[in-house]
């Protein structure tokens, strides 16, 4: 099949991927053979598609071009092809910002004091308004909202948040959960394990009590706290960050910092060790 995608692509911070170099506003063609997964240049036409298969707080994002031979995958909106074109680059907010438009374009809810509600699988849930409640306990849910207020909770592992509007709630009980939040002064709150907190508003509120978290906050006035065994955290100047740091499965206290203040680094991943915020080696 030849046409040409308007998608979306995630790449290390380098901007590599599987070890490919892009620049935005380069073209790229594959020789050979095109095959979803496997061969040729690959991006998603739905960016939350992307979350599936990079680490939101570990990447940069772009809008690309695919066009020429097109393979595409079954279970969502990857897809491989012979030629790409970096388009633009985006920042997280204008990223999340774009989960939330290509949702409402494909599955509209504008009602305000919308309550949607699901046992399902493979649930997506989308809505624009006010006050809005999201709840489900099904697999692989996405969870989507621009309005403010908004409160996202799921009790099912693989669940997507993404929310652009203020003072929004993101609730997960599930493991390998991500929540991504543009907006300020949201809550973000998760207890199952490997789960991905991202946010670029300001005040953001960052919990969890799951293992092995991680926890990214690009607002000012930020906080998070981790309860789990494992978990890591970065922020900028101005984060409060606290993690637990445990001891052959025994938790055996906190270590506590503002980012910016005793050597603490913006931008870096902090784990506890011997009772302080330590720079994780790579």
């Amino acid at each position: 099949m030849s046409n040409k995608i308007t998608a979306y692509k995630m790449c290390e911070k380098d901007r590599t991927c599987r070890g490919f170099q892009y620049e935005v506003g380069q073209t790229y063609t594959h020789n050979g053979k095109v095959e979803v997964c496997r061969s040729g240049f690959h991006a998603c036409k739905n960016p939350m598609d992307c979350c599936e298969y990079r680490d939101i707080a570990e990447s940069r994002f772009a809008v690309v071009e695919q066009s020429g031979d097109i393979d595409r995958k079954e279970e969502d909106t990857k897809a491989a092809a012979r030629t790409i074109t970096i388009k633009k680059e985006l920042s997280l907010h204008e990223f999340i910002q774009h989960c939330v438009d290509w949702a409402m374009k494909n599955e509209e809810e504008k009602a305000d004091f919308s309550h949607q509600v699901s046992s399902g699988r493979g649930v997506s849930q989308i809505s624009s308004g006010i006050y809005v409640h999201q709840a489900s306990s099904g697999y692989n849910v996405s969870q989507i909202s621009s309005g403010i207020y908004a409160h996202q909770a799921s009790s099912g592992p693989g669940v997507r948040q993404a929310s652009s509007g203020i003072y929004a709630h993101q609730t997960s009980a599930g493991i390998y959960a991500h929540q991504a939040s543009s907006g300020p002064s949201a809550r973000q709150a998760s207890s199952g394990d490997y789960a991905r907190h991202v946010s670029s508003g300001d005040g953001v509120r960052q919990i969890s009590s799951g293992d092995y978290a991680r926890h990214f906050a690009l607002g000012s006035d930020s906080v998070i706290a981790s309860s789990g065994n494992g978990a890591r955290a970065k922020g900028c100047a101005g984060t409060w960050i606290s993690l637990a740091e445990f001891d052959n499965g025994k938790c055996i206290g906190f270590a506590v910092g503002c980012v910016g203040s005793d050597g603490i680094k913006p931008d870096t991943w902090y784990v506890a060790k011997d009772g302080k915020l330590t720079e994780e080696k790579s």
